[in-house]
């Protein structure tokens, strides 16, 4: 009966815990965070222009219809049935685009679906991590914690996820670079 007490004790001082880091929030750095955004742009448009002019026309990266057809029925790829769509369809998702240049393939095949995913990733990133944040009047953003959405026991986060922000690992030039700490604090990763 007291070690119910006592895990319910905890449990409540958990919750707090979440609800002070929410109402608190992370500094985001303006600078910081537009200087993402004209790298990342620019990332986006590099890839683009380097597909259309391997293609010689015209070709809507962000398309999975388009990105198909030039695949599977213009280049006639092929595809395993484990990287099909719940339609039937090949995929073209992250990992059968792996799949795919972990296969011999003509460089321009190869080259094009390195465009593809540098594309993606960018364009991913410019999206959720970048211009996907709203901070407040202040420059902050707030997510919201989450102490039980994990059957792990560790702490979720939403709106931004703010625990994935690619690191200097995933990219050299990392977007937490964006994320600064307040005056006589500290940030702690771990």
């Amino acid at each position: 009966d007291s070690d119910q007490l006592a895990v319910y004790r905890s449990d409540i001082r958990l919750q707090e815990l979440c609800v002070g880091m929410h109402r608190v929030g992370m500094r985001i750095d303006a600078v910081e965070r537009k200087r993402h955004d004209a790298r990342l742009s620019a990332s986006v448009r590099k890839s683009e222009k380097a597909a259309v002019e391997l293609l010689g026309r015209s070709i809507n990266l962000s398309s999975p219809d388009q990105i198909r057809e030039l695949l599977f029925e213009e280049w006639g790829l092929p595809w395993s049935e484990e990287n099909e769509t719940e339609s039937g369809e090949a995929s073209t998702a992250k990992d059968a685009i792996y799949e795919l240049m972990r296969t011999t393939l003509p460089d321009k095949i190869q080259a094009f679906l390195q465009h593809l995913i540098d594309y993606r990733q960018a364009a991913r990133s410019l999206a959720k991590d970048v211009r996907g944040l709203e901070p407040d009047i202040l420059g902050r953003v707030h997510p919201f914690w989450h102490p039980h959405s994990v059957v792990t026991g560790r702490l979720s986060c939403s709106s931004p996820q703010v625990q994935n922000v690619p690191d200097v690992r995933q990219d050299p030039d990392s977007l937490r670079s964006m994320y600064i700490a307040a005056p006589n604090n500290v940030l702690v990763a771990c």
